[in-house]
């Protein structure tokens, strides 16, 4: 789905490529661009089923972001041609993750054992500040935290998520 720059995509550009760190543009040409996520996401989501169109749209936001940052204004592309492959790679990256036995294996915890185990292992958060923060005892923190990361197979890099 090419389609050439109208008027207002080219002014948001313009600014954007004037000052780059205006998160308000980022914002406005991800909203401007939010459609070419979906679309992928309902694309891959009808092929792979076992992941949802949320984790689809979260990875294809991400990539649309790095998409814009990336992408030069005197390209001989249009956005959407430098945009998609990105967009879809990150797409299929969430599906062969969710694939994985570590995939399947995050998919079976809880939500409050998935909340404990980023706490404490993507945001390096003490078992204490994780039991302040969700007002649950100390004990309770690290037997879920014990019980969720036991039931997980060991980590590899490739392993650690989809980002």
């Amino acid at each position: 789905m090419l389609i050439t720059m109208n008027h207002e995509e080219k002014k948001l550009w313009n600014i954007y490529w004037e000052n780059r760190d205006q998160a308000k543009i980022i914002r406005l040409l991800m909203n401007h661009y939010i459609t070419l996520i979906k679309d992928a996401a309902d694309r891959i989501c009808s092929d792979h089923s076992v992941v949802g169109m949320d984790d689809l749209v979260s990875a294809g936001a991400f990539a649309l972001s790095d998409a814009i940052k990336s992408y030069l204004p005197n390209s001989q592309i249009e956005f959407q041609e430098h945009c998609m492959p990105l967009i879809e790679q990150a797409m299929l990256k969430e599906v062969s993750w969710a694939n994985s036995d570590m995939g399947q294996s995050w998919r079976k915890l809880t939500k409050q054992e998935k909340l404990i185990v980023i706490l404490r292992y993507y945001e390096d958060c003490s078992f204490s500040d994780i039991s302040s923060l969700l007002d649950m005892t100390m004990d309770t923190v690290k037997n879920t935290y014990h019980s969720a990361v036991s039931s997980l197979p060991p980590l590899t890099d490739s392993q650690v998520g989809p980002g």
